[in-house]
């Protein structure tokens, strides 16, 4: 199985600390992912897993935050409110058909 495998997301906590204001990116080789990299290790290991570097992140960080300034359910996603607060969002823009404030540049 081809595995896509970024190599960062937001840091959930940071965010929180900082009330939102600066991005935080939390990198793959952070030891509260060490479950993810012994997974994936495992995986390759085993032969079920063929890791496909799918990027840094699924966004990109500036657009990310300027959404956050304007889209509360963006804002909640950054400090922790969970996924359900971005797939919310994310449905809600695919029933409209409006490209997620957060996939917009510039």
């Amino acid at each position: 199985m081809t595995v896509g495998v970024i190599l960062g997301s937001v840091d959930h906590a940071a965010m929180a600390a900082a009330s939102n204001s600066v991005y935080s990116r939390l990198i793959l080789d952070d030891a509260r992912l060490a479950p993810v990299l012994t997974a994936l290790h495992g995986g390759i290991k085993d032969g079920v897993m063929a890791p496909q570097l799918h990027g840094l992140e699924h966004y990109w960080p500036p657009s990310l935050m300027a959404a956050a300034g304007t889209d509360g359910k963006v804002a909640a996603w950054l400090v922790g409110d969970g996924w359900r607060a971005l797939k919310t969002c994310l449905l809600a823009c695919k029933a409209v058909g409006r490209t997620p404030p957060h996939y917009r540049r510039g």
